[in-house]
């Protein structure tokens, strides 16, 4: 009887220490693309330090640019987050990605997140695109006529909105959010270019 007290009390305590090792994801509220958008021109390092709302899944890199790529969870789903960076060790571009089941869940969540975005991010110019498989691109400078749209026809192939935070002839900065229907998936693209 001791000897089967003492082994269920071991698996017990071994069970208990093995969750212990691995760290827990934080789950949010929804993408916070204000917060990503403030590691724009940012070193590693420092989003590293700074970047608590995920978990970081691998750290690499190429030809002097370094990636950091993290798992990120909120209410409605799992992402992956991606920092990427230039040989002057600044973050420069940010993907966000994340896959649905459904039609229905991954056009609500879409929906809702570019609502977060376009509430929270100051920008000078936008645009919308709906992309239809038989009659090609739409373009919409209207947010409301483009939500109509998808409202009445569904989406046909993908729907991108583009929000554009600097555009001048040096640069570049933009967060693309695509809603891409025959994979279910969504992905905000951050991006900044400087022209020399």
């Amino acid at each position: 009887m001791r000897k089967i007290l003492f082994t269920l009390c071991l698996i017990a305590l071994i069970t208990g220490c093995s969750k212990e090792d691995e760290p827990a994801v934080p789950t949010n509220t929804s993408i916070d693309v204000s917060e990503l958008v403030s590691f724009i021109g940012k070193s590693p390092q420092y989003v590293k330090d700074n970047f608590k709302d995920g978990t970081l899944a691998n750290e690499g890199g190429t030809l002097g640019k370094t990636e950091l790529s993290y798992h990120y969870k909120t209410n409605d789903n799992e992402y992956r987050i991606v920092f990427s960076g230039n040989t002057e060790n600044e973050m420069t571009d940010i993907t966000v990605i994340g896959d649905f089941n459904t039609y229905a869940n991954g056009i609500e969540v879409y929906k809702k997140e570019m609502d977060l975005i376009n509430e929270s991010i100051d920008h000078v110019t936008y645009i919308a695109r709906y992309y239809d498989k038989m009659a090609g691109l739409m373009d919409f400078s209207s947010r409301n006529e483009f939500w109509q749209y998808v409202l009445e026809n569904d989406v046909s192939r993908s729907v991108t909105e583009t929000w554009w935070i600097v555009n001048e002839a040096t640069q570049y900065f933009t967060v693309d959010g695509t809603y891409d229907r025959d994979i279910n998936r969504i992905t905000v693209q951050i991006e900044n270019k400087v022209y020399d």
